[in-house]
């Protein structure tokens, strides 16, 4: 997309209906839209090649819904797309392990180590300027949306939020290399430690019972970090 690709894009778009139904398609349109949205430039996606990119995307990734449902009927549009997609957002799979906050803890513990330099990360992002800080821009609302609508998801499991990885070690990166060329790498790596070993306790402490049978002690963990 980034890179006005757009065969390449559309082809993974229909890959990602694949690979994890309607949202793998959903999540990369309503990101994009977003983002247009909030660099005030809304008719960019007329630019985006939508009349065959579309159908393109579809004939990639609708033969096998077609295929499935002449297999198995109803009972795919009930099971796949209506209990797995629509009922698992709207209602708890799993009732009592379903929190706004379930992944706060889970971003802590899977951003390790560099989960203590992610608020500069993110608030350096948005202070860059011109063609790069439009790109920044877009992989913070592609991290922080994939982040929100999971955790107002009703079924929530900790793998939901790796899509917001990647754009989150992009928005790392170019902080410690901005930070390598600045030269304020002491601050950086105090910074980091400290919050990083603090983040390590209170998510260790928040998955207190899945670590006690692993480690004799549950703060072993964060101590070793």
């Amino acid at each position: 997309f980034w890179k006005k690709q757009y065969v390449a894009f559309y082809v993974c778009c229909g890959l990602a209906m694949l690979t994890k139904g309607p949202i793998g398609y959903g999540f990369p349109a309503l990101i994009i839209i977003l983002y247009f949205l909030c660099t005030k430039q809304p008719s960019a996606l007329l630019h985006m090649k939508l009349h065959w990119g579309i159908p393109l995307a579809l004939a990639v990734g609708l033969p096998w819904y077609f295929a499935m449902y002449a297999v198995h009927g109803q009972d795919f549009i009930n099971g796949f797309l209506e209990v797995n997609n629509i009922i698992r957002f709207a209602a708890p799979e799993h009732p009592g392990r379903n929190s706004l906050f379930f992944f706060i803890p889970v971003l802590i513990a899977g951003f390790l180590p560099w989960f203590g330099a992610l608020g500069q990360s993110v608030y350096h992002g948005f202070r860059i300027r011109g063609n790069e800080g439009k790109f920044l821009l877009f992989l913070n609302i592609w991290a922080w949306f994939v982040f929100l609508f999971f955790s107002v998801s009703k079924t929530q499991l900790l793998s939901y939020i790796l899509p917001m990885f990647p754009p989150l070690s992009i928005l790392a990166g170019v902080y410690v290399r901005d930070l390598f060329a600045s030269e304020k790498l002491d601050r950086l790596w105090s910074v980091l430690y400290i919050l990083t070993g603090l983040a390590a306790i209170s998510a260790v402490l928040y998955f207190h019972a899945k670590v006690q049978g692993i480690l004799p002690h549950p703060l072993l963990l964060p101590l070793i970090l």
